[in-house]
């Protein structure tokens, strides 16, 4: 495939990869860019590439993620700006002011008006419990519907939220950026900050930080909810690994890790 945009592009070195896609990092016209290549995975999970670019381009624009430079969404390829900057640990992302900075980007992000596919998480359960096919993947889904019906719908305050947001995925210029929008999808923001929570490794009281700087003290009825959401984060993700497990041969340790 010859790809006018892309021409001179050298492959500078492979980055870290995952179970749905390999990535590059190139060098383009005196400049960083990244390749990232599906797997076959990334279509068996459900992963909508087309929707994935629509949000990438507003986020881009807002200031919250990297430009888009190529796509071919159908055969799964996608090239978009290098973020120069400090790339998180988790010892960066456990720090008092880093979890204030963080809370305070992530409802930024949450107040835009940036559209996106809706997170349909009953949806994803049971995909990830039927590419798994195991007895303790339909248990996890039964308990994934379970929590969604005591949660009730609370569509009315959704917003756009990133969904993934470990360590690895954000980046620090003097601002925060986050990368790899592939999960990002118009949902409940306490999913969101549920999940930063747990792939970074929060202890309660960092958590706890977390809902304070976002929400505030008079967090009431809202607050209260984030153990709830932590819990079906909890739950999705372990279907998740079992579907990768089930569907890559891969080991649930290594991809949980």
């Amino acid at each position: 495939m010859s790809v006018p945009m892309l021409k001179g592009a050298r492959i500078l070195h492979k980055l870290a990869g995952g179970p749905t896609s390999d990535s590059w990092l190139l060098s383009l016209d005196g400049s960083k860019a990244v390749m990232r290549i599906d797997k076959p995975l990334a279509r068996i999970l459900g992963l909508d590439r087309v929707a994935e670019l629509g949000v990438l381009e507003q986020v881009a624009d807002a200031g919250f993620g990297p430009a888009v430079i190529w796509a071919d969404p159908t055969h799964g390829m996608l090239v978009t700006e290098y973020i120069s900057g400090s790339h998180w640990t988790i010892a960066d992302a456990r720090r008092l002011e880093n979890i204030e900075r963080l809370a305070v980007r992530l409802r930024e992000l949450h107040s835009t008006s940036i559209e996106g596919p809706t997170l349909d998480i009953a949806e994803a359960a049971e995909r990830y419990a039927s590419v798994a096919g195991t007895e303790q993947a339909f248990k996890l889904h039964k308990r994934v519907m379970a929590t969604l019906q005591l949660l009730g719908n609370e569509s009315a305050d959704w917003s756009l939220c990133h969904n993934d947001l470990g360590h690895q995925n954000i980046v620090d210029t003097g601002k925060i950026m986050f990368v790899d929008w592939e999960y990002a999808a118009r949902g409940y923001p306490l999913f969101d900050l549920a999940g930063i929570a747990r792939q970074n490794r929060f202890s309660q009281a960092e958590a706890d930080q977390l809902q304070y700087f976002y929400i505030g003290s008079s967090a009431g009825k809202v607050g209260s909810r984030l153990p709830q959401y932590r819990r079906l984060y909890d739950l999705l993700s372990a279907l998740w690994c079992q579907a990768v497990c089930a569907a890559d041969g891969g080991s649930a340790a290594a991809i949980q890790d």
